[in-house]
């Protein structure tokens, strides 16, 4: 029987913690938004009945709503992940790791103070959305994984560890499915936002203290936070996109960036 050596664990457990609240955190913020949206129409008894008309109107606000939520994370993320890539060649992958998950906590938070000031408008949560998506998002957490796994790695095992590593995110997944519902049903959505919110701290500590840094750059730092420095990282960033490769692996690349580009799109 095969033994599992803990010991080449590394960043499974930042994607497998960073998925499961992810997708478990999306799916509750809509069923907060469809409460919220319902609750500003009708009163709260109304709401535990509502009749077709009624719930249809909800179901049509909330679709607008959940539109508005996959731009307000999609757009700035993909923006953050363009600048974030080139600039963990500069600093190291663990920066680039951490990020996310600061935008995550942020994020958690705003859901709980919905949750708290019930009476807020709704398109308050789309603040922390927002937010959470300028500190790299899912777009990121994935450029981070993979770099990762890529530096720590050769090619006769990087194929099985980029496996295992991809795995994660539909254990977190479907683990978040799970036990999403569960926790809402029985103790509330402060209570599975919360849990999110002290997951998303554990992997901030995890990477910060327990990971080792898998790239050390030897070029001198100084004026990585200037602006020249985040033009210089898009057009970084541009140049791998538009370089000229052999055998279309630059038509690869891109057909690769953007299938997980609509990952994104889905997973939001």
């Amino acid at each position: 029987m095969a033994i599992i050596d803990f010991r080449k664990i590394t960043v499974e457990p930042v994607l497998f913690f960073y998925m499961l609240c992810t997708i478990m955190s999306v799916q509750l913020a809509q069923q907060l938004a469809f409460n919220k949206i319902c609750q500003d129409k009708y009163d709260a008894e109304t709401c535990k009945n509502l009749t077709k008309s009624q719930e249809d109107f909800v179901h049509e606000k909330t679709s607008k709503w959940i539109l508005y939520q996959s731009v307000s994370l999609m757009v700035p993320s993909i923006a953050a992940s363009l600048i974030l890539g080139s600039w963990s060649d500069k600093v190291g992958r663990k920066t680039v790791l951490i990020l996310p998950s600061v935008g995550s906590v942020l994020l958690y938070i705003n859901y709980m103070l919905n949750v708290g000031y019930f009476s807020l408008d709704v398109n308050f949560i789309l603040i922390g959305v927002c937010i959470s998506g300028f500190f790299g998002g899912f777009a990121t957490t994935l450029l981070g994984v993979f770099s990762y796994i890529s530096d720590i790695t050769d090619k006769s095992q990087r194929t099985l560890r980029v496996a295992i590593l991809e795995s994660m995110i539909f254990l977190g997944g479907t683990v978040g499915n799970l036990i999403g519902g569960v926790l809402v049903e029985h103790q509330g959505f402060m209570a599975a936002f919360g849990l999110c919110l002290g997951l998303s701290v554990v992997v901030i500590f995890y990477v910060s203290l327990i990971l080792p840094e898998s790239y050390f750059p030897e070029e001198d730092q100084e004026g990585n936070w200037a602006l020249v420095a985040v033009h210089n990282h898009l057009k970084a960033c541009f140049r791998v996109l538009s370089k000229q490769r052999p055998q279309h692996q630059r038509l690869n690349l891109l057909v690769i960036m953007f299938g997980i580009f609509f990952l994104i799109v889905l997973c939001e």
